[in-house]
């Protein structure tokens, strides 16, 4: 028995960055089969699994964590005296780790009601200085991702509530009695420091948060201590997209002291510390006006999309309810959908998706514009020529498929790879466009895999092998069955993926998801779309053209740090957070995006004197 508990509360340090359901059920205590060796065994295998989760920085942090866990719970449970854990050695194994699959769910992250709140998972890595008179501790951070990209910063100020450091070693007494009877006095960790601190995140929108901290300095076995800081703030403030919030901050801190340092020494003393911040935050638009759609409260249940979609409700449907049209092309047929009237809203998805991936937005749009929706060659349910489907390839159809539609006046509205063809279009036919919307957008390229997305760096690296890539792409189909679902928050029906896994059946029908994988531009390679790439990024800095990105958090290839970006370097650019979400913003939240492009398009034409 002791061996699970120690593993129970060893696996506590990770705990708040999956969840108390998947923690049970990876428990299984009702199964009575199962052994605590097995149990014991689980929890060593998903300190592996999170570690590999998270990135080289986080996965270190993990590392180094769950090993002074480990010494704290042989020196809480009684292993003093052989001077060694009993637990398997957290060291990656030189030799390849058995193969072991999270159960499902279990994914460093965060879910959350995009309609009513933000929850964010965070980590700082910095400095604090204990002042001379033992009573402050300032912190200075860098504020990162779970997956280790540098998202802002932390500052905060710890204030002590005790007179004497030794408090810092005391424990509640045990609690005595029964533990399910509303008696007391029930014994609790005194407030021990009070704490302001703020959370710049890397689009420089903040959360600004007060409350108290339980603080304990715990001895380990060779004369090093463990000072860990909890606290419970509340949201007094913030700016950005969090101007107006409310919510809660969860901050679990610790610092290493080393033997012979002496935290309250005579003079300031300087440190390193690191946290694990958990935000439940309610932005300030989402109850600030809750008898209007527009101040971003969710609808009612029975709020129906337009009416010529009745029977729509606002949530994702796994439905496809368009008309099939088709234009010849290069001697193939291209498949789209055609709704609505007036000036053309063009629809481009990216790899690997087809127009199935707007069904959910379209119904926002169609009092807008005419709304065209093409399936890019070889996807969807377009034509699959015996060609090579390089980037030339599908722009080649592409720029042929708007010339046979006689499409002028176009607002291209973009995403993925469908970013890169429609800004090369946009920017040789600048006359034809009058406005871009882009989202996960290939920007411009990257300049080295260091540029490239972390969360997705060693998946892309290894896709980029020739024969490891062809295996995992063509043969395993893992773009449709892994990447796609992994990128999107909520769960998709086996509906849904069916539409999706649809076009690429066979493996001759994933030859174009691989050719986009290989001419990602990366550092430098391959020469010619990152020479494409660099050029249309130059002339997007300088036009004219109205854009609006809309961007999601965590987002997977626009990030904070590329919002940031855009707002620095393109002109006449409106920026949008719809909240959460990964890659597939259409399938998280299809109202949102919908919903500020309709937007963005009436102040548009407003601006310009148009009625329509």
């Amino acid at each position: 028995m002791r061996d699970l508990s120690k593993a129970m509360i060893r696996f506590s340090w990770a705990m708040p960055l999956f969840g108390f359901q998947q923690f049970m059920n990876l428990l299984n205590l009702g199964d009575p089969n199962r052994s605590q060796g097995q149990t014991t065994e689980s929890l060593n295998a998903v300190t592996e699994a999170a570690a590999g989760q998270f990135g080289s920085l986080m996965g270190a942090t993990f590392r180094s964590g769950d090993a002074i866990q480990a010494q704290l719970v042989d020196a809480l449970l009684g292993n003093v005296s052989t001077g060694t854990s009993t637990r398997p050695s957290t060291t990656p194994p030189t030799s390849p780790a058995p193969s072991y699959q999270p159960p499902p769910g279990l994914v460093p992250g965060y879910k959350s009601d995009p309609y009513r709140e933000v929850v964010l998972a965070r980590y700082t890595r910095g400095s604090g200085k204990f002042s001379r008179d033992k009573k402050f501790i300032a912190l200075r951070m860098k504020l990162y991702t779970l997956d280790g990209r540098e998202d802002g910063y932390h500052e905060g100020v710890w204030e002590a509530q005790f007179s004497r450091p030794e408090e810092l070693l005391g424990r509640p007494a045990p609690p005595q009695g029964p533990m399910n009877e509303p008696r007391g006095p029930v014994p609790h960790a005194p407030v021990m420091a009070e704490t302001k601190a703020h959370w710049v995140f890397g689009d420089n929108s903040s959360v600004i948060v007060a409350g108290p901290a339980s603080s304990h300095l715990i001895p380990l076995r060779d004369g090093s201590f463990l000072f860990l800081v909890s606290t419970a703030q509340i949201i007094t403030g913030g700016t950005g997209r969090f101007e107006g919030a409310y919510g809660l901050v969860q901050s679990l801190g610790s610092t290493h002291v080393p033997a012979g340092v002496n935290l309250f020494g005579a003079e300031d003393v300087s440190f390193t510390a690191s946290t694990v911040d958990t935000f439940r935050i309610v932005p300030g638009k989402y109850y600030a006006s809750p008898d209007t759609a527009s101040s971003g409260t969710r609808p009612p249940a029975t709020t129906r999309a337009p009416d010529s979609y009745p029977g729509r409700t606002t949530a994702p449907s796994s439905d496809y309810p368009y008309e099939a049209h088709y234009a010849t092309v290069r001697g193939s047929k291209m498949h789209y959908i055609d709704e609505g009237k007036g000036d053309p809203i063009l629809f481009l998805h990216g790899n690997p998706a087809w127009s199935y991936l707007w069904r959910n937005v379209i119904p926002h749009l169609t009092s807008s514009g005419r709304c065209i929706a093409p399936d890019l060659i070889g996807m969807g349910r377009s034509g699959k020529p015996e060609i090579d489907y390089s980037f030339f390839d599908q722009f080649d159809y592409l720029e042929e498929f708007i010339k046979k539609l006689g499409l002028r006046k176009i607002t291209l509205v973009l995403h993925d790879w469908g970013t890169a063809l429609g800004f090369h279009y946009a920017m040789r036919n600048q006359e034809k466009v009058k406005g871009l919307v882009f989202m996960e957008a290939l920007v411009k390229p990257y300049t080295s895999w260091e540029d490239f997305p972390a969360s997705l760096r060693d998946t892309f690296r290894t896709f980029r092998d020739p024969k490891k890539g062809r295996e995992l792409i063509v043969e395993n189909n893992v773009m449709i069955e892994q990447v796609l679902p992994g990128s999107v928050m909520r769960k998709l029906t086996e509906t849904e993926m069916n539409y999706y896994r649809e076009p690429f059946r066979t493996q001759r029908d994933r030859l174009p998801i691989m050719a986009f994988i290989n001419e990602l531009p990366v550092a430098g390679v391959p020469g010619a779309i990152t020479s494409l790439v660099s050029n249309y990024c130059e002339k997007l800095k300088r036009s004219s053209i109205p854009k609006l990105l809309i961007y999601a958090d965590p987002g997977a290839i626009t990030t904070a740090a590329d919002v940031a970006w855009c707002r620095d370097n393109l002109t006449n650019l409106k920026t949008v957070s719809i909240g959460p979400g990964i890659h597939f913003h259409q399938e998280d939240n299809p109202d949102g995006v919908g919903r500020e492009i309709a937007a963005w398009l009436a102040a548009v034409r407003s601006e310009r004197g148009v009625t329509e």
